[in-house]
């Protein structure tokens, strides 16, 4: 099973390896590219995007590397020895995916808008857009500011949308959104529930206010909610990923681990940054499974999908 031999490299990667240095002028370069991403675009297309936002910046990387070594050989070349070096072949290869998964992993903790990129989740249904004009003048000022993610004054933008069109749900999962965070975590689920009678499908309001839940301490409806989002959108990572967080630290670790393995394959399977996400839950089960003596969990879950299992 192909996924399987990916998975246990990964996952030996995470468990053992320290992590790498990654170049600052790396990630700011990929960081700069994915600024310029459309949240509104499709899952795929953004996928496929910042993939390519890091891939041109390995190359580049790696382009400057060679052109400062030609520059280091052209200046100690000694004239009778110039047309020696320029008849040999460069040993040089670019390596489109050097470092590939570390920058990702690094991007996921420093770059704030590839967070927004991938939070944002603008599939349109019914209600998802207003027929009134001015409530969208509202809606596109509030934008304005939630992406430069100034919450506070797009809250306010957000708020006059909806007093022109209270069916708005996008408007309504904004709201939401601006509320949580700036940490008044009640009105964002309120928010939420009215996008949700608008849309009981939403995958916006349903995955942010499983968050606004667990931040409130309120795991239980946290669990309940990603539940629900999992019923409704099963090819969906989001909601494997996030139950399988609160399952961890409550010790469910057989279900946390499937649910963590689910989300690893479905982010996976679409390119997705966020499978380093699943593989760090992953990681943080095995480790307390190591320290309450129950690594046979993990073996007993390596057995049924065929990865190595860890000696005790």
């Amino acid at each position: 099973m192909k996924i399987n031999l990916i998975f246990l490299l990964l996952l030996s990667n995470a468990i053992f390896s320290q992590d790498k240095v990654i170049k600052q002028e790396i990630l700011d370069e990929s960081c700069n590219c994915i600024r310029k991403i459309n949240i509104d675009l499709s899952e795929e297309v953004k996928n496929d995007s910042i993939k390519s936002c890091i891939v041109s910046s390995i190359v580049k990387d790696q382009a400057n590397e060679l052109v400062q070594e030609l520059k280091k050989s052209l200046d100690t070349l000694s004239l009778t020895a110039k047309d020696t070096v320029i008849n040999q072949k460069s040993s040089f290869k670019i390596e489109i995916d050097k470092d590939y998964q570390e920058i990702q992993s690094a991007l996921m903790k420093e770059c704030e808008y590839l967070k927004l990129v991938l939070n944002v989740n603008n599939e349109q249904h019914k209600n998802s857009y207003s027929d009134n004009k001015k409530a969208m003048e509202y809606y596109k000022e509030g934008e304005k500011y939630f992406n430069k993610q100034q919450y506070d004054l797009a809250l306010v933008e957000y708020n006059k949308a909806i007093k022109k069109d209270d069916k708005f749900a996008f408007a309504w999962d904004n709201l939401g959104i601006c509320y949580r965070k700036l940490e008044r975590y009640k009105e964002a689920i309120k928010c939420y529930k009215k996008s949700l009678e608008l849309d009981p499908k939403g995958k916006v309001p349903l995955m942010n206010m499983a968050v606004a839940y667990n931040l409130l301490g309120d795991t239980k409806n946290a669990i309940k909610t990603y539940e629900r989002f999992i019923e409704v959108h099963p090819k969906d990572p989001e909601g494997y990923y996030g139950i399988s967080r609160l399952q961890n630290f409550a010790g469910e670790y057989a279900d946390a681990l499937e649910n963590a393995l689910k989300a690893f394959v479905l982010y996976d399977n679409s390119s997705s940054p966020y499978k380093e996400d699943a593989l760090n839950v992953i990681r943080e089960i095995v480790v307390n499974l190591k320290k309450e003596n129950k690594i046979q969990i993990f073996n007993d879950f390596a057995e049924k999908h065929g990865i190595e299992k860890i000696k005790e």
